[in-house]
C-alpha cells in the first residue's frame, strides 16, 4: 500500500516541467472504504519589482477620502496598504488550472505605535522636536493632548509613512531570512480616551514561502 502510493507521487513527479517543484503536501485519508491520498506539488514564485508611488492628501482613516473632497470611501491607511502590497506581496503571473498558496506561515503580531512587541521601537530616531504629532513614530500616530493634532495626511506624511512601513517591514524580513511577505494590512484605529484622543495607524504582516501550485489530486486505493 506504502509502495503503491510512493508510485504514484513519483508518476505524477516526473509529469511537471518545472526546474524547481517540490512536494507541497500529502495527507492520508480513510473513509471505512476507500483509503485516498490527497497531494500537490509546487514550485516558487517570481520576484516583483518595487515601485515609488505618487501621493495626494488623504485622511488619516475612517473611509474619510481625500482632504480637498473625493476618494470615499478610501483614506490615507487604504492608500498606503495599497501600495505595500504592490511591493512586497507578488503579482503571481496566471497559469491554467494552478493557483498559489501560502505555506509555513508565521504571525510576530501587529506594530502599534507606542506598543511594539519587537527588539526595535517605532519611535522616528530622527524626529527634531518629540511628542509634537509631526514624525514622532514611522508610522502615523496622532495625540490629542499633543500640539498639531490633526486628522488630514499631507502628501508629504503619506510619503513618509509610506517609507517608514517599507522599512518596518524590511526590518523584519531580517528575522525571517527563509521566509517573505505572503500577507499584510496597514490599517487605521480610533481609540477614545479620558479626555483624550489617538488616531493612528497599525501594521500586520504575515511570513511564508509562496508555491505555485502546479499539480494537486486525490487518489483513492
Amino acid at each position: 500500500m506504502y509502495d503503491e502510493f510512493e508510485n504514484q507521487l513519483s508518476i505524477e513527479f516526473a509529469k511537471i516541467k518545472s526546474d524547481d517543484k517540490w512536494l507541497i503536501i500529502v495527507d492520508i485519508d480513510y473513509d471505512n472504504i476507500n483509503l485516498s491520498m490527497f497531494y500537490a506539488f509546487g514550485d516558487k514564485k517570481v520576484s516583483l519589482v518595487k515601485q515609488a508611488p505618487y501621493w495626494a492628501d488623504w485622511y488619516y482613516g475612517e473611509d474619510l477620502g481625500k482632504c480637498n473632497g473625493g476618494g470615499i470611501p478610501s483614506d490615507a491607511a487604504n492608500e498606503i496598504d495599497k501600495e505595500l502590497r504592490v511591493d512586497f506581496i507578488a503579482n503571481h503571473p496566471y497559469h491554467p488550472e494552478t493557483r498559489w498558496i501560502a505555506n509555513s506561515v508565521i504571525y510576530p503580531g501587529p506594530a502599534i505605535p507606542g506598543g511594539y512587541p519587537f527588539q526595535f521601537s517605532l519611535i522616528n530616531p530622527t524626529d527634531v522636536t518629540p511628542q509634537d504629532n509631526k514624525y514622532d513614530y514611522i508610522l502615523f500616530y496622532c495625540y490629542e493632548a499633543w500640539p498639531n493634532y490633526h486628522t488630514c495626511m499631507s502628501s508629504d506624511e503619506m510619503d513618509f509613512y509610506y517609507n517608514g512601513a517599507v522599512h518596518l517591514i524590511s526590518t523584519l524580513e531580517g528575522f525571517y531570512p527563509n521566509r517573505e511577505v505572503v500577507n499584510l494590512k496597514l490599517s487605521d484605529a480610533k481609540m477614545q480616551g479620558h479626555p483624550y484622543t489617538v488616531i493612528l495607524h497599525g501594521l500586520d504582516t504575515r511570513f511564508g514561502n509562496w508555491v505555485h501550485v502546479l499539480n494537486d489530486n486525490t487518489y483513492t486505493l
